[in-house]
């Protein structure tokens, strides 16, 4: 028997989603921390982006010629 009930669909792939972000969230904070220094992590609050994101965006983490040090 097919079940045509909208709000179960709804219900259902918001359920998947919220699933999706809690294992995810995890690994995305792991991620960013794995490329920030010691201090940065330690800070409150911790940046919610990588250094390597944002290299062309704050020159402090450039050395001379762009690079990274």
């Amino acid at each position: 028997m097919i079940e045509n009930r909208p709000w179960l669909t709804i219900f259902s792939h918001t359920m998947l989603i919220l699933g999706i972000a809690v294992i995810l969230f995890p690994l995305y904070v792991a991620f960013v921390a794995a490329t920030l220094d010691k201090q940065e992590v330690y800070a409150a609050p911790m940046t919610a982006y990588s250094r390597h994101a944002s290299a062309g965006k704050h020159p402090q983490h450039l050395g001379e010629r762009g690079r990274h040090e």
